[in-house]
């Protein structure tokens, strides 16, 4: 979506192919060795150069298992804070991607009854788009999943709200300042 909507290769580090030319020509790993997000940096970086950065639409099946709470949550507050530095107020646009907590303010508001239905049919019809999706990917939500589906939504709103407070994430064991484009701020690495 960030690519499509803001025109911005999201090169996530995983799956990265360069031209050696190309790095080069942008400074090599020393230009990007000061950021967080050094895989986005890098793909902003490459498209600055006029070369083609190319996404792959292949669907890769991921899963972890035995994480801790803890762990998951440090993670993805940790992806928040990098998308504030990277996207800046485009954030804010996150904010609409939890339609369950909208639903839910919607209900506590004391909205009209015809508020409220048109709400729960959006998001009906959200929950369908998202299970039609996953089935057409040979990943079929089953009962459970589809259960869970707003507490999912709850936990992203969570987030959406910790990536708006404060700039220290853990890191491998350290606890770094992020500023401005996931630069890490020296001086203000912390041990653990």
């Amino acid at each position: 979506a960030v690519a499509w909507v803001r025109g911005l290769p999201c090169v996530v580090g995983k799956s990265i192919l360069l031209r050696r030319d190309v790095l080069d020509e942008i400074g090599g790993f020393g230009a990007i060795s000061e950021y967080l997000a050094e895989d986005f940096v890098l793909g902003r970086a490459v498209s600055a150069t006029g070369a083609r950065v190319l996404l792959s639409s292949d669907v890769i099946d991921t899963s972890e298992v035995s994480k801790p709470l803890a762990a998951v949550w440090a993670r993805h507050r940790r992806w928040a804070l990098m998308r504030v530095r990277l996207g800046g107020a485009a954030y804010l646009l996150e904010a609409f991607f939890c339609p369950a907590v909208w639903l839910a303010a919607l209900a506590a508001s004391g909205a009209p009854e015809g508020a409220l239905a048109a709400g729960g049919a959006l998001l009906a019809l959200r929950y369908g788009l998202e299970a039609a999706s996953a089935r057409r990917l040979g990943a079929p939500l089953c009962a459970r999943d589809l259960a869970l589906l707003p507490l999912r939504d709850l936990f992203a709103a969570s987030v959406f709200v910790a990536g708006l407070l404060g700039r220290r994430v853990s890191w491998r064991g350290r606890t770094i300042a992020l500023g401005r484009g996931t630069r890490i701020l020296r001086g203000q690495v912390f041990s653990c």
